[in-house]
Formats: C-alpha cells, structure tokens, sequence
C-alpha cells in the first residue's frame, strides 16, 4: 500500500489525543466504609465491569476517528490490487518515437503511420475515467497536454493527426518527461509504453547506460509505473541521404552562373551502380545526373545554373533510393538580384601615407 499524501499520515498521532484526555481526566474514588455497603456490593461489580467494557469501547472509537480521518485524507493505494480486476482505470503515458527513422515505408504505411494506429487503439482500448498523456521523443521531449487527459476519444484523434519528425529520438529524456507526468496522474495503475522501430541510430550502444538510468528513476517512483518497450513497424537497412547542398556565396545576379555542389551519402548495405539525382530548381527539373554509389560511400554532386528571373528562388537535390523519403532532399534559398549594387573606389594614389599631414 503507498500513500498519495505521505505527509498527511503524520496525522494518526491524533489518535493518542482520547488517551491523553482519559488520562488526565480519569478520577480517584476515596473508598468509605458503611454498614449496608455488603448489601449492594454485588450488584456494583456486575454494573462496574459493563461500564469498564463500555468505556474502553468508547475510548477505542475516539482514538479510531482522527486515525481513519488522517488516513483518508493522505489517499491510500493498493498498488498490487488492480490487477485482480479487468476494468480498472488505469493512468497511461504513451511514448511515442517520431524520429526521422519513423518515416521508412513498411508494408501497410509508413513506421509512423503504423505507430500511430497502436497507440490510438491502445487509448481507445481504456477503461471509462483513466487519463492519458503523450511524450514525443524527438524534438523538444515537451508532452501534448499539461496534465493527463480523461477524454480518451479526443487524445486518439489528436494522435492521429501526428506526423514524423526528421530528428533524432532523445530516448532518456523522453523517459525523466515520463516519469515526471506519471506521478501527477490519478489512477493507482500506472502505465508508461513506449513505442518505437528501435533504430541504433537513437537506440545506440553509447546511450545504454543513460537509458538505465532514466529506467531505474522511473522505477523509484512512490507509485512506480509499468514500462512496456512496443515495437513497431519494420527495419530500414537501405538508406541514402543527401547530406549537405552547399553554393557560391557571392552575391548572384540575373543570368550568372550559380555552381550548386551536393553531398550524398549511403548508409545502406547495397551499392548502387548508377543513382538518379536530380535539380530541382522552383519546383521544376531543372538538371538529373546519374552517379554510382557504394554501400558506406559519400560523393559529391555538382550542378550549374542560370536564373533569368530576380527573387529568391528555391533549389533542391533529391534522390529516390530508398523509402526513407525524410532525408532524400535538401532545399536551400538562393536570392537573385536583378542589378548587383557595386562600389566604385577612386583608384588614384595619394602621396601621403596613412596618417601624415601636409
């Protein structure tokens, strides 16, 4: 049994109060001899052992009243006690991954999509009256709601309306985030479920050690949760990205020649003999190379260009190798002047040094 209260307990000592007052209050007979005491002195015991139960009764009811008060307002739980029924109400923190690795196209959606759909049944499927939270864990960590949500239907659509990140999944902070909700929910029950695709990219050896920890703080809560690890979707081994796409940084003019160079990279296990990258510039194609790319290898792409137009014009290098479409393109603004300002310096010597005087 834990408490919600655990300072109001403190309150039972009230129930040393009664005891303290019959104490002090508690009289001392002065015994007198008389000649008809023998008469009645029967009747007296029988009468004086009833009212000696009947006080010790009322004294164990006194001392009973704060000691039940005292407990109430501290809030027991049976923290074991749930489980021995199915419709408890249960308080659920749902952990869910929305790193950039959630964006792989699995048979059925994408991992996201697929996740989505597990923690929108996994909340509609809550008993009437439990309260739900949602931690992302890429991002800021910050949860959806500022305190648990009762409205279960409401928090199953706003999970449908999530999208994917293109971070990377910050898991123990995700998990203090947790743990710091889950003691201000409601309900003795206590769920936290985290689901992920479990990518080494955010699940990282180096990273173990922090996990642990944040698992074993989430455990020393006064009501301790339960944690559930939810997989979800399927395993991504090809990936290519463009990494970087970089350009001159003089300022460019209508009709002058812009060098946009790329840089990709595949992080897969296949090689690829001939991968399609295209230009895009405004939306439109513009220009499309093919290169090979080995499996572990970077290679730089290089396009040039010649805007007709003044403005700020959108370039973007994709390329379409894998289902991971998150990190298939890069776009980057490009302002066009339509008369380049210039300075004219007056190249006519002076005699004088810097800092002489005629």
């Amino acid at each position: 049994m834990n408490f919600l209260n655990i300072l109001l307990v403190g309150g039972v000592a009230a129930g040393a109060i009664p005891i303290i007052v019959h104490l002090i209050s508690r009289s001392k007979p002065r015994e007198v001899r008389w000649g008809a005491m023998h008469l009645i002195e029967l009747t007296l015991q029988k009468q004086q052992r009833r009212l000696r139960i009947e006080n010790w009764l009322l004294l164990l009811l006194r001392i009973c009243i704060p000691v039940f008060l005292a407990l109430c307002m501290a809030r027991p739980v049976l923290t074991g006690a749930a489980a021995l029924w199915n419709d408890a109400k249960t308080s659920l923190v749902v952990v869910l991954d929305n790193s950039y690795s959630q964006d792989f196209q699995a048979t059925g959606g994408t991992n996201f999509e697929n996740a989505q759909k597990q923690a929108a049944d996994l909340v509609a499927g809550l008993q009437r009256g439990s309260d739900v939270s949602v931690v992302m864990m890429s991002g800021t960590n910050s949860p959806l709601y500022d305190s648990g949500v009762f409205n279960t239907k409401r928090v199953a659509e706003d999970l449908k309306a999530l999208e994917a990140g293109y971070g990377k999944a910050e898991v123990p902070s995700a998990l203090d985030v947790a743990s710091a909700i889950s003691r201000s929910m409601s309900h003795a029950q206590r769920e936290v479920i985290v689901i992920s695709d479990f990518q080494r990219i955010s699940w990282s050896a180096e990273e173990a050690t922090l996990r642990q920890r944040a698992a074993e703080r989430l455990g020393a809560a006064e009501i301790a949760p339960r944690l559930t690890l939810f997989h979800t979707g399927a395993e991504g081994r090809e990936n290519v990205c463009v990494e970087t796409v970089s350009f001159s940084p003089r300022v460019l003019g209508m009709n002058q020649t812009l060098q946009v160079r790329a840089t990709l990279r595949n992080y897969g296990e296949r090689g690829h003999d001939s991968l399609k990258v295209v230009c895009r510039v405004d939306g439109k194609v513009a220009h499309t190379t093919q290169i090979p790319l080995e499996a572990g290898q970077k290679r730089q792409v290089l396009f040039t260009h010649q805007f007709d137009s003044a403005g700020s014009h959108v370039v973007e290098v994709s390329t379409d190798a894998d289902s991971l479409k998150a990190d298939n393109t890069f776009r980057v603004s490009i302002p066009v002047w339509e008369r380049v300002p210039v300075l004219v310096v007056d190249g006519d010597p002076s005699p004088n040094r810097i800092g002489e005087r005629n």
